[in-house]
């Protein structure tokens, strides 16, 4: 009689209706987020051990739990792992190998097994403890001589009440050796900034000596070339590569723009080229690095010395005439590349990220495309202001600092939450760094764009280059 009333109210009784799953979905949640973990108390130590491939070295690492953290103890664990050069988190290699065990114990038969982890016996330590554990770190040949590598301990016990927190002073990790040394990096970033010093006092020498004043630039040219060809070749088009390729090739082509402008801007282009590439490229050598398991000091400080050393002669020799003003090549044009440059580095990144696929499996994000417009709006807007247009930069500016202040707290909140304390790097994080130095760079391009640039004047010509 009804056929629409039937057909409408028809229903399946074995299947569940999307508004009762939904709403199941939703108690399950709220369950989660709103149940209360099990205590914990948890304390680590890093530390730095040196060794030569294909050779293992062992250290002690003393667990000491309080009496009075002795009671209710449900489990325990000691985890060793290894850090990145710059401690900026935790990492791994394939040329390291780590196995954990009781010192007191059987050495292990094969100690280049890898064993990171091992349960703490709770039943010991009912009335408090000390106990001593041994890790062995094995390299593989292809390490290399004097290989570097940063490592953290952390002990871990849970309780099996849900009352208050325990005190996390009851719980103390210590290795052999002590404190954690300073990072080679560190010391490879002093010996890069004396190499930019001293190559500056050089390029100030060299630079009116005919065409030899151009040996340094095109051999930093030919680095960054180089910087950003090798990795496309050895990994491929990846995240990585691609925007390795993109700094390091645009810093290229600045350094060559700057060389062909050099007998008529007195080298104002060059110089502040020059400055960019030490800031921006320096940067990302920096992070990259930093972000090794294995490092070898020496190297490492002889390879950013002898580059300082090649990017200071290039400044030295733009900037070390006095036929340009001061003031005009170098205080708020500085401040602008390098301010800028971050944040459009930062959303090619991004960009790349969302471009490129991961993995074989992942698909491309066009979204991706979005920060990459940002990045060239603000190019844009940073040629205008060269020119004397100020607005198209100071908008851009202060959109991405509230964007981005607002990304940092949010992102800080979030990862207080998740932190363990007691834990070295539970809260520190590179991607909190990023943000910090994104929001950073667009409030100091905020005051940049403020200012209203002029082009330096220049009151001699140098020679040019092979006359």
């Amino acid at each position: 009689m009804y056929p629409h009333a039937v057909l409408t109210s028809r229903e399946d009784p074995e299947r569940p209706r999307a508004a009762a799953l939904l709403l199941l979905a939703v108690v399950a949640l709220a369950a989660i987020a709103t149940s209360q973990a099990a205590p914990a108390i948890e304390d680590g130590q890093t530390a730095e051990v040196t060794l030569d491939g294909g050779t293992t070295i062992s250290r002690d690492i003393r667990v000491h739990l309080d009496p009075a953290g002795g009671e209710s103890l449900a489990s325990g664990r000691l985890s060793v792992g290894l850090r990145s050069a710059a401690d900026f988190g935790d990492t791994g290699s394939d040329l390291i190998t780590i196995a954990l065990a009781p010192a007191d114990g059987p050495t292990p038969t094969n100690p280049v097994y890898d064993m990171r982890q091992v349960e703490i016996p709770v039943d010991a330590c009912r009335t408090g403890c000390d106990l001593t554990y041994r890790a062995w770190f094995s390299a593989s040949p292809a390490a290399g001589s004097g290989a570097t590598i940063r490592y953290s301990a952390a002990a871990r016990f849970t309780y099996d009440n849900y009352g208050a927190s325990p005190p996390q002073r009851w719980l103390e990790v210590a290795i052999e050796g002590g404190e954690t040394p300073v990072s080679p990096l560190i010391w490879a970033l002093v010996a890069a900034l004396a190499g930019i010093g001293f190559g500056a006092v050089i390029g100030r020498r060299v630079r009116s000596q005919g065409t030899a004043r151009l040996l340094a630039p095109l051999g930093l040219t030919g680095v960054l070339v180089s910087g950003a060809v090798i990795p496309l070749i050895e990994w491929g088009l990846d995240q990585f590569s691609l925007f390795t390729a993109a700094l390091l090739l645009s810093h290229a082509a600045g350094i060559v723009a700057g060389m062909r402008r050099w007998s008529s801007d007195g080298g104002w282009l060059l110089g502040l080229a020059g400055v960019s590439t030490i800031a921006l490229c320096g940067l990302w050598l920096a992070w990259v690095v930093g972000s090794f398991a294995v490092v070898h000091p020496l190297e490492l400080a002889v390879t950013l010395a002898g580059l300082g050393l090649l990017t200071g002669i290039v400044v030295g020799q733009a900037w070390g005439a006095r036929s340009v003003v001061l003031a005009g090549r170098q205080l708020w044009a500085v401040v602008a590349v390098v301010s800028q440059g971050l944040l459009v580095a930062g959303l090619v990144f991004v960009g790349i990220v969302a471009l490129v696929p991961a993995s074989p499996f992942d698909s491309l994000n066009v979204m991706g495309l979005v920060p990459l417009g940002v990045a060239a709006l603000l190019g844009v807007g940073v040629r205008r202001w060269f020119d004397g247009s100020r607005g198209l930069m100071l908008a851009v500016n202060i959109v991405l600092f509230l964007i981005g202040l607002l990304g940092l707290v949010a992102w800080v909140s979030l990862r207080q939450g998740f932190a363990v304390p007691g834990v070295a790097g539970s809260i520190v994080d590179p991607a909190d760094a990023v943000i910090v130095i994104e929001v950073i760079a667009a409030g100091i391009g905020i005051v940049a764009a403020t200012r209203r640039f002029a082009y330096p004047t220049i009151a001699r010509q140098d020679p040019v280059p092979g006359t």
